[in-house]
């Protein structure tokens, strides 16, 4: 790639990217994309791709063990989600872009094509605005910005009660078919009447999903094997648009870019990477930063030559709580979808949502069964008991209850490779607020039949956060040296525009996808392009 001067570019290939690409060819641009791009090995790929050509039915065995396997279910603890058995697309710590940890997880990050979407649940709830109060007002309303994604992507939803404080915000919706246990699950909590207006609300769960086939693509075989990722294609991922934008010549994409920092005056802004084992500059006349929360951060930090100094990441927090519910639960696995059946959303605290997916259990939960109790006396009769009458839900609190991250920039004098330290915050509310959203839990699922085991439950504030951003919250008017201005500015730049999670003020506990997805939009569509 010559060292020209160019129009517009991405860094990044996550939802948010992805977004700022499809906004941007619809106002007749042409964007240059730079990624690190990382991807499946060859001989994986290969396989998904011949197993994506035939039904499920004639699957070898030793493609689905190889494919579908997942060797975190032997450790304790939830398992990890990996890419047809890959864990390719977690970030670790690397020479181009060192990471500390003083302790616990590293917060999520990915130099993944299509980012940490390669591995997500694709759960999409737009967020309802009394939960972005925190928001500036000009950047609230994303209800057009919805309706512009969702004619672009497949979207599985149902008109349902979830409507009343969630919107579909889509006239094309193609829902996918929900498991009888689960289906059993709805029907329980319509007689028990919980819903409670602005209170408790509750329906199909709403994903990023084709449910059938269409000129688009492959629609779901309901194989059994979701959480592993789809070899038809039908889960959404953000590299989808990517694909399709390189096949009809929309964009420019150059991956194994490694961007290091950004520089702007007058002329427009240049951005500094390294590409494998060298180094180079280009010069934009505006820049899109979508690198994700952690590696968006991190760019500005150095852009700003901004060390040693504490910047607070948020994050969501979280549990998961298993449930013994009453009434038996048909589970038709392996011939079903298994992403989440169940959304319950409810107030615990304050007038902010909590956000639950309730399902009978998909193919990690029953496999980790079958490996918790090979060795009992009687497994078979446990594992059936179990798998007959277990629910589980994974619940998500907003950020103003959580414990986020702190993030500093440390120099590394000799060369580019600064080293981003991150710590854990303190527990602190967080633990409080985990135990109301249980308390207030316990008390709307027993009204339906499903008791929690909150011995079992499993929280998240010294784990992995589940959602993050934050660390350079839009505001009205720009004050500290990480605010963004709402088109996502960082205060002294006026032609790099950050457009990822890292710009939320604060973080719903609705699903941060379609969110980050529709925020980005807005972005695009309201930035005055030279």
């Amino acid at each position: 790639m010559k060292n020209n001067n160019l129009p517009v570019c991405i860094i990044g290939s996550g939802l948010a990217a992805m977004s700022a690409a499809l906004s941007l060819v619809e106002r007749g641009v042409r964007p240059t994309i730079l990624d690190v791009g990382l991807s499946l090995s060859d001989d994986i790929s290969k396989l998904a791709s011949e197993m994506g050509g035939v039904e499920p039915e004639l699957w070898s065995e030793s493609h689905k063990t190889l494919m579908f396997g997942n060797r975190s279910l032997d450790k304790e603890g939830i398992p990890l989600k990996l890419a047809f058995g890959s864990s390719y697309f977690y970030g670790v710590d690397s020479i181009d872009a060192p990471i500390q940890s003083l302790g616990g997880e590293f917060p999520p990050f990915s130099y993944a094509q299509g980012g940490l979407s390669v591995g997500w649940g694709a759960s999409a709830l737009p967020a309802d605005p009394r939960d972005l109060s925190d928001w500036p007002s000009e950047t609230k309303n994303l209800r057009e910005h919805y309706q512009f994604l969702l004619r672009n992507i497949a979207y599985s939803a149902v008109d349902d009660r979830l409507s009343s404080n969630f919107p579909v915000y889509s006239s094309v919706i193609d829902p996918i078919k929900i498991q009888p246990g689960n289906l059993a699950l709805l029907n329980d909590m319509e007689k028990a009447n919980i819903f409670v207006k602005d209170q408790i609300t509750f329906g199909q769960a709403r994903s990023l999903v084709q449910a059938t086939d269409s000129k688009n693509g492959l629609g779901c075989k309901y194989c059994g094997n979701c959480m592993s990722g789809c070899v038809y294609g039908a889960i959404f991922k953000s590299d989808k648009i990517l694909k399709d934008l390189i096949a009809h010549d929309k964009i420019d994409y150059f991956c194994n870019h490694h961007v290091l920092k950004l520089a702007e005056d007058e002329r427009g802004v240049t951005v500094y990477f390294k590409n494998k084992n060298n180094f180079g500059k280009l010069t934009f006349s505006k820049v899109f930063l979508a690198a994700g929360a952690v590696n968006s951060t991190r760019i500005i930090l150095k852009s700003k030559n901004i060390y040693n100094s504490r910047t607070l990441l948020k994050a969501v927090p979280g549990f998961v709580m298993p449930m013994i519910r009453i009434g038996k639960a048909n589970n038709t696995w392996p011939k079903a979808n298994t992403l989440s059946g169940i959304f319950l959303e409810y107030k615990p605290i304050l007038d902010f949502w909590a956000h639950c997916q309730i399902s009978i259990p998909n193919e990690l939960v029953l496999k980790k069964i079958d490996l918790q109790f090979s060795s009992n006396w009687h497994p078979s009769a446990i594992k059936s008991l179990l798998s007959r009458h277990l629910v589980v839900a994974t619940v998500t609190l907003h950020s103003n209850f959580g414990n986020g991250y702190a993030l500093s920039l440390v120099r590394d004098g000799v060369t580019e490779n600064d080293t981003l330290v991150s710590s854990r915050e303190p527990p602190g509310e967080a633990k409080n607020a985990i135990r109301e959203a249980m308390k207030k839990l316990s008390g709307i699922t027993r009204k339906f039949g499903c008791y929690p085991l909150s011995s079992f439950a499993l929280d998240s504030t010294i784990s992995n956060g589940y959602h993050i951003g934050g660390s350079m919250p839009m505001k009205s008017r720009p004050v500290n040296s990480t605010d963004t201005d709402i088109l996502g500015r960082p205060l002294g730049f006026q032609r790099v525009h950050v457009i990822d999670s890292s710009i939320f003020p604060t973080i719903p506990a609705t699903t941060i996808g379609l969110l980050a997805m529709a925020n980005s939009a807005r972005i695009i569509k309201s930035v005055h392009l030279e």
